[in-house]
């Protein structure tokens, strides 16, 4: 798995819906619920049905919030790490 090259995905499976302004995701596996946070919401709206490459994430991060590129990758991938081992996203390679 290479965050930095292959497509990153929701996965269809996962329930989710805004609730004041924030993201929250159920998983169907687990009946986990899970919130995300205001760059949490940020990043997981920018993830289309087709999917979207890491470092597209990373240029409207950039845009959005005043980050060093490097830290904004490093952030982004442990994010991505997290919601992968989760199930919440797939990665299409």
């Amino acid at each position: 798995m290479n965050f930095k090259k292959d497509k990153i995905l929701r996965n269809s499976d996962v329930a989710w819906r805004h609730v004041d302004g924030l993201a929250v995701l159920i998983t169907p596996h687990n009946s986990e619920l899970h919130r995300l946070n205001e760059m949490g919401t940020f990043i997981w709206n920018r993830i289309p049905t087709e999917g979207i490459l890491f470092n597209q994430v990373v240029d409207q991060i950039l845009i959005k919030f005043e980050v060093e590129r490097k830290k904004a990758e490093d952030h982004l991938k442990k994010f991505f790490q997290v919601l992968f081992k989760k199930r919440v996203v797939v990665i299409e390679d």
